[in-house]
C-alpha cells in the first residue's frame, strides 16, 4: 500500500499489514487462534491466516480465527473486528474499509 506525502512515497508491504492485522486479532480475548490455510490462494498471508486487499484509497482484512470453547463467537468476532480497524489505523495510517472475520473452529480443552 503506498501513500503519498509531500516528501515522496511511503510503501507499507502488504506482509506487515497482515503482521498487524493478525496480532491484534491474536490479542483480542476469546480468540485461540489466527489460523491459515497452507492450500488457500493469497500465498504466505492466507497461511499465516490474514489477507490483504489494498488499494490506493482503503485496504480490506480478511482473518480466519479459532475461538476458545465457551465464548460467545458473535461478541469475540465484532471485538476482533474493532482490534484490527483500530490497530491498523492507529500504526500505519490507513483507512480500513472493512474486517471480515471467519471463523474456522472453536477450540476445547481437549483438543
Amino acid at each position: 500500500m503506498e501513500e503519498p506525502s509531500k516528501n515522496g512515497q511511503i510503501k507499507i508491504a502488504d506482509e506487515v499489514i497482515a503482521m498487524i492485522a493478525g496480532t491484534a486479532a491474536r490479542e483480542t480475548e476469546g480468540v485461540h487462534t489466527v489460523k491459515g490455510d497452507p492450500s488457500a490462494p493469497g500465498g504466505k498471508q492466507a497461511q499465516r491466516g490474514v489477507v490483504i486487499g489494498a488499494n490506493r484509497e482503503s485496504v480490506d482484512v480478511k482473518v480466519n480465527i479459532t475461538v476458545k470453547y465457551g465464548f460467545n463467537i458473535a461478541e469475540v468476532s465484532l471485538e476482533v473486528q474493532k482490534k484490527v480497524k483500530t490497530a491498523l489505523e492507529t500504526m500505519t495510517g490507513l483507512l480500513v474499509a472493512a474486517v471480515d472475520v471467519n471463523i474456522v473452529g472453536v477450540q476445547t480443552d481437549e483438543a
